[in-house]
């Protein structure tokens, strides 16, 4: 199964802190600043796989599929197509006719001679060599040989012309349908695995790739009661459990894809992927340590994941479980070292463990391989800020606010920059600009009023006590502290 994986937007989970929460004391160190941001693993849009071939069981075509007027055929040699499907290694989800051949209406092979013509010379006696004749399973078993050999489009031309001959041939209908799948024709595979399932319903593969053929379609309802019903009549397929989870994640029916997973992972416990789509599905619960176990078992089971190492980083950051985090997202940039936003985090587990060159190491990283990454100089302006590097924090953050004017965590910071050397004006602006973003951004208005309060402004400073009086009362009384200094 494939992932889930892809260009995707990132979307930021900031940790806001004050800026002595790690015991360091700087010039106003009652100020508030965001600690940083974290960019969280894209969310699933969708999820839409190749389903795995399987090899289906071998069974002889339904009573259904035959007619009973029809002759049995003369005893003859198979044509090369048959012979090659007969002896080449068959396609995983093709099916091959019983052994014994379907009957079919056919001329007989031999005629008897001419009567003879008087002449003085015996008559000719010999026979007329018979053409074997086209039947049904015989293109059918064309068709398989081709689709044995990835030939799919001249395949569905084959099985079209056996269920010209055999409409009710239930495995020329679903041999047409795996061939129409894999050349991702699937609004065609859809209705030629439905007839297929008309004429013998009780087929777990049919109703496995039509539930394929519907996803890809995006008909997630539909897809998810042709999974079940696969399932229900092949308990033990892992592939359809696991697909049955995609269908329910794309539902949101989240509860139902994690039973699904779960169920996938007993049956297929090697199986990487599941493991990873269980732990994103789990994410979304906010079922965060069980999502960790599921993320430590797809990378035990494939540890140059890079994206699953990444999205363990995350997880483990969640829980500010640091050590723990940056550990995967240095695996993260191991498997795949121009990876800036795996850069980026571990950039931001360092600056949550006071490991402030290293973070600014990783982050430099980061905005080399992506100068856009907005997030990772904001992070760069923390973790200068807390080397301090005061000149370098604000050049960080005013890149951050340049690439992303609507941020106000990046002005809030960048005004806490200016108020450590002590350019109160500057750093009124900025903290005004983080309020104007987001009024009743709390830690902005205690920035605001300490900068009001240095600069002389002591009535600008009281009415932001005012305010975060119905905001935050713990930093309004904080800030009558600081203000009566």
């Amino acid at each position: 199964m494939n992932k889930h994986a892809s260009s995707s937007r990132a979307v930021l989970f900031a940790f806001v802190c004050a800026l002595n929460c790690n015991g360091i004391a700087l010039p106003h160190a009652q100020d508030i600043t965001s600690g940083g941001a974290i960019i969280e693993p894209p969310p699933f849009e969708e999820r839409v796989r190749v389903a795995k071939k399987r090899t289906p069981p071998a069974r002889r075509p339904s009573s259904t599929t035959s007619s009973s007027s029809h002759a049995s055929p003369p005893t003859r040699r198979p044509s090369s197509a048959t012979q090659i499907a007969a002896n080449a290694s068959p396609n995983r989800a093709a099916r091959r006719p019983a052994s014994s051949p379907r009957t079919t209406a056919t001329t007989p092979t031999t005629r008897s001679a001419p009567p003879a013509q008087p002449t003085t010379r015996a008559a000719s006696t010999t026979a007329t060599t018979a053409t074997p004749s086209v039947t049904a399973e015989s293109l059918n078993e064309q068709g398989l040989a081709l689709s044995n050999n990835n030939r799919y489009a001249e395949a569905v031309e084959v099985f079209q012309r056996a269920i010209r001959l055999d409409p009710n041939f239930a495995d020329a209908h679903f041999n047409l349908g795996f061939a129409y799948h894999e050349l991702e024709r699937h609004a065609e595979a859809v209705a030629s695995l439905q007839q297929a399932l008309r004429l013998d319903g009780a087929d777990a593969d049919a109703n496995y790739y039509l539930g394929s053929s519907l996803s890809k379609l995006r008909q997630y309802e539909q897809a998810a009661s042709a999974y079940t019903e696969s399932i229900r009549l092949k308990s033990d397929n892992a592939d359809a459990l696991s697909e049955l989870g995609d269908a329910y994640y794309n539902l949101n029916r989240f509860d139902e894809a994690i039973t699904a997973y779960t169920r996938a992972t007993k049956l297929a416990p090697n199986d990487a992927d599941t493991f990873y789509n269980l732990g994103d599905t789990l994410r979304k619960k906010d079922r965060n340590a069980e999502a960790v176990e599921a993320y430590r078992q797809t990378v035990r089971l494939r540890p140059a994941f890079a994206e699953a190492q990444y999205k363990l980083g995350y997880t483990l950051g969640k829980l500010r479980r640091f050590a723990e985090s940056a550990e995967a997202f240095k695996q993260a940039v191991a498997a795949k070292p121009d990876y800036p936003e795996a850069h980026n985090n571990l950039g931001w587990s360092y600056n949550n463990l006071s490991r402030f060159p290293e973070a600014v190491e990783s982050l430099q990283q980061a905005v080399r391989l992506k100068p856009d990454l907005a997030v990772a100089h904001l992070n760069l302006g923390v973790a200068y800020t807390r080397l301090g590097k005061k000149n370098e924090s604000i050049l960080a953050f005013q890149e951050a606010v340049r690439l992303r004017p609507d941020w106000a965590e990046a002005h809030n910071n960048l005004g806490y920059a200016f108020g450590a050397l002590a350019r109160w004006n500057d750093a009124i602006e900025a903290h005004k600009k983080a309020i104007s973003l987001r009024p009743d951004y709390a830690a902005a208005h205690f920035n605001l009023g300490y900068a009001y309060h240095r600069s002389g402004a002591k009535k600008l400073a009281r009415e932001q006590v005012t305010i975060l009086q119905r905001l935050n009362p713990q930093l309004a009384n904080l800030l009558i502290l600081q203000t009566r200094k």
